[in-house]
C-alpha cells in the first residue's frame, strides 16, 4: 500500500467532500477497499487479573467472552459519562484492546480505573499494523491469503495463522453493513501482508478513514465523535447493545443508569427528500409549523440515495418513522435503520469463504 491514508480529524461529509473520494466509496460498496488503521491505540492486556481488571472498567460482558470472540464495549469515567469505544479480542488471559486514535487518551484514562495486581499492560501501537479491509468481495481474502486456519470465520470472531513466518490476527468485524476485516500483526511484516492482500486484490483502492463515517452513516454504525457530539447518553443514542444491564459493577455505573433515568432524546435516521445541502451538526430539527422537535447530531451525502441522510435527537414523543421534518427548509422524512441494504447484507446466505 504505497500511501494508505491514515486517520485524520473530524471532517464535513458534503456532496462536494463525498465525490472526492467516490472511487473508494464505490469500492467498497461494490467490491475492496483497504484502509491504514495504524495509528488506532493497540493494547494487550495480560495475566491471571486480565478478564477481571477489563469486566470491572467495561460495560460489556468480559466474564463470557469466549477465546478467539471479539466483543465491541465501551468505557465510562467515574460519573458514567462516556469515555471511549473499544473492540476487545478475548483470550483466557490474553485480551487484545483496539480503539480508534482520536480516543487513544481516553482509554488510558478508563485503564487508570481499573482494579487487580496480576496483569499486564503493553502497549502495542507502534509495534504492530492494522490493517482493514472492507466490500462485499473482502470475503474471500482471509482464506485466500492465509488459508484454512481462517476459514469459517464467523462476525464478530477472529482467528491466528503464519505468513511469512509471522503471526497474523484476522478479526472479522463489518461496522460499514459489508463484510469486513481487521489484519493485525507486527509492524516489521507489514510489507508481506500488504504484499499478499494486494495479489489477491490488486484493484483495492487505499480508502481514507473519513469514508467509514460516511459509510458507518448509512448503515447506522456507530461512530462515537460523531453519534455523541455534545456528550449525550449512550442509551439516547441507542447503545444498549453494548452495556450488560445485569453486571452488578463496572466503572460509572450508578452514574450511568441516574443519568439514563433521565434520557428525554432518542436518536434518529432522518432522509431529506430534496436539494444538495448536508445539515451541519446542530441544525434544528422541525415540524411542518416551525416548531423545534430535536437537532441534528450527524449528516452526510449519500450517493447511494442521492440525497442527505442525517442522524438526529428528537424528543422521545416524537421518535416515530414516517415522522415528516424540516431542517434548513429542506423537508425529509424519519425512516428506519438502515437507510438501505448493503450487498453483503442481502447476500447473507452466502459462507463468509
Amino acid at each position: 500500500m504505497s500511501a494508505m491514508t491514515k486517520q485524520g480529524e473530524m471532517q464535513s461529509l458534503t456532496r462536494e467532500a463525498v465525490s472526492e473520494f467516490a472511487n473508494e466509496y464505490n469500492a467498497i460498496r461494490n467490491d475492496v477497499g483497504l484502509t491504514d488503521c495504524n495509528s488506532w491505540t493497540k493494547l494487550k492486556i495480560s495475566g491471571y487479573d486480565a478478564r477481571d481488571f477489563l469486566d470491572g472498567i467495561l460495560t460489556g460482558n468480559l466474564q463470557q467472552l469466549g477465546e478467539n470472540e471479539i466483543l465491541h464495549t465501551m468505557a465510562l469515567d467515574g460519573d458514567g459519562v462516556f469515555l471511549c469505544d473499544i473492540m476487545v479480542f478475548g483470550g483466557f488471559e490474553d485480551f487484545i484492546l483496539l480503539c480508534p486514535e482520536a480516543q487513544a487518551d481516553n482509554i488510558q484514562a478508563a485503564l487508570s480505573t481499573g482494579e487487580g495486581t496480576e496483569f499486564e499492560i503493553a502497549d502495542l501501537t507502534q509495534d504492530y499494523c492494522l490493517i482493514r479491509a472492507d466490500g462485499p468481495n473482502s470475503a474471500d481474502l482471509p482464506m485466500a491469503i492465509l488459508g484454512g486456519a481462517v476459514s469459517g470465520l464467523r462476525i464478530m470472531a477472529f482467528a491466528e495463522a503464519e505468513l511469512e513466518g509471522f503471526t497474523i490476527t484476522v478479526g472479522r468485524v463489518g461496522t460499514t453493513g459489508e463484510y469486513g476485516f481487521f489484519f493485525l500483526a507486527e509492524a516489521k511484516c507489514q510489507g508481506e501482508l500488504l504484499a499478499a492482500i494486494r495479489a489477491e486484490a490488486p484493484q483495492a483502492p487505499d480508502c481514507p478513514a473519513i469514508l467509514h463515517d460516511l459509510l458507518q452513516l448509512e448503515t447506522r454504525g456507530f461512530s462515537a465523535a460523531r453519534d455523541l457530539p455534545n456528550g449525550e447518553h449512550p442509551l439516547e443514542a441507542g447503545l444498549h447493545w453494548m452495556v450488560d444491564f445485569h453486571k452488578p459493577e463496572f466503572t460509572g455505573r450508578d452514574g450511568f443508569f441516574a443519568a439514563a433515568g433521565e434520557v428525554t432524546n432518542q436518536m434518529v435516521c432522518i432522509r431529506l427528500h430534496e436539494g444538495t445541502d448536508v445539515p451541519e451538526t446542530g441544525a434544528a430539527i422541525l415540524d411542518d409549523n416551525g416548531n423545534g422537535l430535536g437537532y441534528v447530531a450527524q449528516a452526510g451525502w449519500s450517493p447511494e440515495l442521492e440525497t442527505a441522510i442525517c442522524l438526529g435527537y428528537l424528543q422521545r414523543d416524537w421518535a416515530a418513522v414516517g415522522l415528516p421534518v424540516v431542517i434548513n427548509g429542506h423537508p425529509g422524512q424519519v425512516v428506519s435503520a438502515p437507510f438501505f441494504v448493503t450487498k453483503s447484507n442481502s447476500a447473507r446466505s452466502r459462507p463468509a469463504y
